[in-house]
């Protein structure tokens, strides 16, 4: 009788264990299956992950660039990365001869809110929403407090300066004094990184005059080059790219 339990305890756990096992294969399956779909959507176009599209890229390119990132991000809505750059190529999509302007921008400041509630501590996050907000006059998105947040949030360092600093000083009010700090440092953050200071070139052309003055005055102990010799042979800088990605995007 022993004999005939144990052999029918050894078929329940021969039957139970590998149908367990399968249940739990099933279920990872399951986790994973949004992240492989929207990987899979975008890869043919991960290069564009890591830079800006060239200038000039075909309405046709971009629209079928915009459309893989909207298919990804309806698979990973809390994916805060993906989330981004749907916003940013939603913005890179406007033109002024599309129809659907007023829709795209609506899509990009969804997008880009979107990116901020899945990732609430990422100063990136409110820092495109910012620059966002000023360059294209986005429904809902408040420049200031976002602007403040994205400084909070991270110290000066290149990786969102560009697009902090284009939003705060291309701005008609005068600078609040409690940031200038921060745009000081975020100034000296750039000038020091070779990858990142050409950016400069395109934040003082936007700037205000006060803003173009505060640049040049922080600026003004630099050498090798100086600011006014680099702002000089930077005279015709070209197309600005929009919407540049200003972190490492993981494999966005």
């Amino acid at each position: 009788m022993a004999s005939s339990g144990e052999d029918t305890t050894s078929a329940a756990a021969r039957i139970l264990v590998p149908g367990f096992a399968c249940l739990v294969a099933f279920v990872l399956i399951g986790l994973a299956l949004p992240r492989v779909a929207a990987y899979l959507v975008t890869t043919s176009w991960q290069h564009f992950a890591q830079a800006v599209p060239e200038p000039g890229l075909s309405v046709a390119d971009m629209d079928a660039l915009l459309a893989s990132y909207r298919e990804a991000t309806k698979w990973q809505p809390d994916n805060a990365e993906l989330q981004k750059m749907h916003g940013r190529l939603a913005l890179l999509a406007l033109r002024p001869d599309r129809p659907d302007i007023a829709a795209l921008r609506n899509e990009a400041a969804a997008a880009l809110r979107a990116a901020i509630i899945a990732a609430p501590n990422d100063a990136c996050a409110w820092a495109t929403y910012a620059y966002a907000g000023t360059r294209y006059g986005l429904p809902g998105a408040a420049a200031e407090p976002s602007l403040r947040l994205a400084y909070i949030l991270s110290p000066p360092t290149p990786s969102c300066a560009t697009l902090r600093l284009s939003a705060m000083l291309a701005r008609a009010p005068a600078l609040p004094e409690d940031l200038k700090p921060y745009v000081e440092a975020d100034l000296r953050s750039l000038w020091a990184s070779p990858q990142y200071r050409p950016d400069l070139v395109y934040v003082y052309r936007d700037a205000s005059p006060a803003a173009q003055t505060l640049m040049r005055e922080t600026l003004a102990t630099q050498t090798r080059p100086t600011f006014e010799t680099f702002l000089k042979s930077a005279a015709n800088p070209p197309s600005r790219p929009e919407a540049r990605p200003t972190q490492p995007v993981p494999a966005r």
